[in-house]
């Protein structure tokens, strides 16, 4: 027999499982970061090491151990860290071992996409750049809902930080900023069981003033302050807008000049050898006596960026630094999102040192933005 106001019990289970949803890990932004850049150099590395040996093999004419294999075994290991132990550095092993693994696995995806099982097949370096892309959305997603944890999700993260209390390694400021949170999360929550435990958080908390320790931040974090400090050094520093404008205008001259070498290359109307080979050879943009649309795509689009840049320059030089700004953005943007793919395509793994270049001078202007903005 219910009763008016009142629920029954299939109303509750409903409102405990709808409860039950996903909350983000306080340290998720970091463990990303060290997946992202453990991936990249393992495909760079992994690349340049097998260039310079002459791709050689483990193992004997019929056994091959191919490094997915190595990639498959990391992978596992990684996996596991976080399944067996509890603290922060298994996570951040996990993170480690799990982006060198998915570099390793992901750098043969050339066998999987192509029948003759190529491992130079055309298609796997734009394959293996956009899955990079993809990666490093997650991480901007999950770095940009930070900000939207409610009281529940905040005593997830509360309470994960609550290793440094177990280690005896509680320091004013982690202390400060858990209350910090808890008490801004409290402001709109319903909940009367998580409010009564949002109040003994904060009551333990603030009886802890005895066992605090001066704070010492961990070998990433170190990385992370010394890094901040230096971008505020150098971001205020009265020439560097000046150094960005001609980093830009340097930057855009190469992206202009360097498909008309491509393609100069291709058409053996310039022979390039040695170093200068590995960045300008591109023997798949001219298969046929025509370019292909891909191929037009490639030059007009790298050509373009650069143009945009430089015009970014001549703005930066005439004072106008917001429109200058914006402009090497959407120039720097457009080619990292786009046009990079289609180079991959053609230039294969010798475009690693542009877009890595490229990459750097984009989020060099992307932080000065918003430094100064």
């Amino acid at each position: 027999m219910s009763c008016p106001g009142c629920k029954n019990e299939l109303e509750i289970v409903v409102e405990k499982k709808r409860k039950r949803r996903l909350v983000r890990r306080y340290y998720a932004e970091r463990y990303l970061l060290i997946t992202i850049i453990s991936f990249a150099f393992s495909v760079s590395i992994t690349r340049f090491f097998l260039e310079l040996t002459g791709y050689p093999q483990i193992g004997g004419s019929e056994l091959h151990i191919a490094h997915v294999l190595w990639g498959g075994v990391l992978l596992f290991i990684g996996g596991l860290f976080p399944l067996i132990f509890a603290n922060k550095r298994a996570f951040d092993l996990s993170a480690f071992f799990s982006g060198v693994g998915v570099g390793l696995f992901i750098d043969e995806v050339g066998k999987f996409i192509s029948r003759s099982n190529d491992y130079f097949f055309p298609a796997a370096a734009p394959v293996i750049y956009v899955f990079f892309l993809l990666t490093l959305l997650v991480f901007l997603l999950v770095r940009r809902s930070r900000a939207k944890a409610g009281l529940r999700a905040t005593l997830y993260h509360v309470i994960e930080q609550f290793e440094e209390i177990l280690e005896g390694d509680l320091s004013a400021l982690e202390r400060d900023r858990m209350l910090r949170s808890i008490q801004q999360a409290l402001h709109d929550e319903q909940d009367p069981a998580l409010t009564s435990l949002g109040n003994d958080l904060i009551a333990y908390l603030k009886n802890q003033e005895d066992r605090l320790v001066p704070h010492q931040p961990d070998f990433l974090e170190k990385i992370s302050n010394d890094y901040l400090n230096f971008e505020e050094r150098i971001f205020c520093h009265r020439n560097f807008f000046k150094e960005l404008i001609i980093a830009w205008g340097i930057w855009g001259l190469i992206a202009l000049i360097h498909p008309f070498l491509a393609l100069l290359s291709a058409q053996t109307k310039v022979d390039f050898s040695g170093i200068w080979g590995s960045l300008f050879i591109s023997d798949l943009l001219l298969i046929s006596p025509d370019i292909s649309v891909s191929g037009i795509i490639r030059l007009v689009g790298e050509a373009l960026g650069g143009v945009l840049l430089i015009l970014a320059a001549i703005l930066g030089f005439k004072g106008l630094k917001r429109p200058s700004i914006a402009l090497a953005m959407l120039s720097l943007l457009q080619t990292t999102l786009v046009v990079n793919i289609f180079i991959f395509y053609f230039d294969q793994f010798s475009s690693l040192f542009y877009a890595f270049m490229q990459f750097g001078l984009l989020m060099v202007t992307i932080r000065y933005n918003q430094f100064k903005f």
